[in-house]
């Protein structure tokens, strides 16, 4: 209860300081003059979006030796955009999708390894695609050289720290595993490190990939719709920032966040204020409007019950 209210509070600062800088009805007059046709390709961009990442979760789950059948997949990844959208943080709907998919997972552990392994590749892939598009595009959003050498830096360590755990990790785990207490934890890390190293993994991550580039697509479609001018080379240097920052599970269903991380991002290559919360409110629409199809189809499918017998499939590999 205590980091829901907290959540709800960073959602409530952020909005609120973003308040006192935009003229609301700036604001209103830019929403209302997008087209229908820009918002519903923004949001179609988005149920796209949400469906790739359900297809990579299905891959991560037959590499976790969990395997969902697709339709499973994309039905519990679904109802868990929407609970993420409505409850406290993605948090509340990464606890659903672990309730739900507890039905493919040979235990607790391995229902909980599926989504968190699930949450690591998509962040791990946000950081990649960043440094993709780095080389090429940094210096258009930020020339001064001092930060493209600093964010190179951040980027360095990242990378060190993640080889490290992927070079050492199982040693560590290994002197882990002898604390009862720590068996549970040691096996999602486990799966984690296995993930890495599994043949499906260059598939998952590319998935990923396109998970990231369909919401950088999604923000210029939002952009273009308001008719705001922001080139492609613009938006790739901003946009992956942009997705990055917005996935931080700090505030109510990431509201503050991203409207945050819009306006200082778009922000940074000249776009005003208004305009940028403009195109992170009709972002928002697209993925609400998205969330309810998860609605639909929890009401369709029931609370289904997290039985403790996981059903064949998760012993096939």
């Amino acid at each position: 209860m205590r980091e829901a209210v907290l959540r709800f509070a960073v959602a409530v600062v952020l909005l609120g300081a973003i308040l006192l800088f935009v003229d609301l009805r700036k604001v209103a007059d830019a929403v209302l003059s997008i087209s229908p046709l820009a918002c519903a390709v923004c949001a179609a961009t988005l149920l796209l979006q949400t469906s790739v990442a359900a297809v990579r979760w299905r891959f991560v789950s037959v590499a976790n030796r969990a395997p969902m059948p697709l339709s499973a997949s994309v039905r519990i990844f679904m109802i868990g955009q929407f609970f993420g959208q409505f409850l406290p943080s993605s948090i509340g709907g990464d606890a659903i999708r672990m309730v739900l998919v507890r039905r493919f997972a040979a235990s607790v552990a391995g229902a909980i390894g599926l989504v968190v392994s699930d949450r690591l590749v998509a962040l791990v892939t946000a950081v990649l695609l960043i440094t993709f598009v780095s080389p090429l595009t940094l210096s258009v959003a930020v020339p001064d050289g001092q930060w493209v050498a600093r964010i190179g830096a951040l980027l360095l360590l990242f990378y060190a720290g993640l080889g490290v755990a992927v070079a050492f990790g199982g040693r560590v785990l290994n002197l882990l595993d002898r604390w009862t207490r720590l068996r549970p934890v040691v096996a999602i890390l486990r799966d984690l490190l296995a993930l890495g190293r599994h043949r499906l993994a260059p598939l998952i991550f590319g998935l990923s990939l396109v998970v990231h580039a369909l919401m950088v697509g999604a923000i210029g479609v939002a952009a273009w719709g308001l008719a705001i001018p922001i080139t492609w080379l613009q938006l790739a240097a901003v946009g992956p920032w942009i997705v990055l920052c917005a996935m931080l599970p700090i505030s109510f269903g990431s509201w503050g966040v991203r409207e945050a991380s819009m306006i200082i991002g778009l922000g940074l290559v000249g776009v005003g204020v208004e305009q940028a919360l403009a195109a992170s409110l009709t972002v928002a629409a697209g993925q609400v409007a998205v969330a309810l199809i998860g609605m639909v189809l929890w009401l369709a499918m029931g609370a289904p019950k997290a039985s403790a017998a996981a059903e064949p499939a998760a012993h096939q590999s």
